[in-house]
């Protein structure tokens, strides 16, 4: 798989209102879309 980064954005944690990081990968063979999310206190990451 070869993925790149879509787009980044952020937002604000609704936990622990720290920047809540989001970077959306797209897969260039089949389209495949898969979300990183990354925050200070850990409780929104998926």
């Amino acid at each position: 798989m070869a993925f790149h980064i879509q787009e980044t954005y952020e937002t604000q944690c609704e936990y622990c209102g720290e920047t809540l990081k989001i970077r959306v990968y797209e897969d260039d063979v089949d389209g495949y879309k898969a979300v990183e999310q990354e925050c200070g206190c850990g409780v929104a990451i998926v």
